[in-house]
């Protein structure tokens, strides 16, 4: 155990993760396929990006309760957006990485989210096409390198450099230490099928 994660109780899935990431620091976590093959992410590798995500979204004002939406297929992003997002008392949302604009935007305006991390550019046009109908959705974080078209969506490699050059840890970790069993963790929503998704 680290200083950091010592306050930590392994109650909640973000404690859980922290503790067991300090644990295994330089063990392989993940692995993720890029275009020239495999590559490793050691727990250490995984806590870093966390907790720069993390300071971030301090940094943007959430707060304990808030939600955050993730609008992704399976990646090692992904990971760090809901642990971040977990660690911090918020929320996060799910939107399944194949939703329509409309789907994704009803899933963002029905949970109150004010940010909503996305994959590329598939969901990064999805949310353009849709942009005016979510007005409280204050930033869009992608997780792949792209040409981002608008003010509204920032790169997962600027909130982590962000983050990063500010860091937050005293306050991840006791907001993490504060998650109570009964919280809030994540809404998953209907497909919505047979009318509006239901969360």
């Amino acid at each position: 155990m680290t200083e950091a994660t010592s306050r930590l109780q392994p109650t909640t899935i973000p404690a859980v993760f922290l503790i067991n990431a300090a644990k295994r620091s330089e063990l392989k976590a993940f692995m993720h396929r890029g275009s020239d093959g495999w590559h490793d992410i050691t727990w250490k590798e995984a806590v870093g990006s966390i907790e720069a995500v993390a300071s971030y979204l301090i940094s943007a004002g959430i707060k304990p309760g808030d939600k955050i939406s993730i609008f992704s297929e399976n990646r090692p992003e992904w990971v760090y957006a809901d642990i971040a997002t977990l660690a911090i008392g918020a929320a996060d949302v799910t939107i399944y990485a194949t939703n329509s604009s409309q789907e994704a935007a009803y899933i963002v305006n029905d949970s109150d989210s004010r940010i909503c991390f996305c994959s590329g550019k598939a969901q990064v046009d999805r949310l353009l096409q849709a942009k005016a109908t979510m007005p409280a959705l204050e930033k869009v974080i992608v997780f792949n390198d792209i040409d981002l078209p608008d003010p509204l969506f920032v790169s997962m490699k600027e909130v982590i450099a962000k983050g990063a050059a500010s860091l937050k840890t005293g306050e991840i970790y006791d907001r993490c230490a504060a998650i109570r069993g009964d919280d809030l963790m994540t809404l998953i929503y209907t497909s919505g099928t047979t009318g509006n998704p239901k969360g």
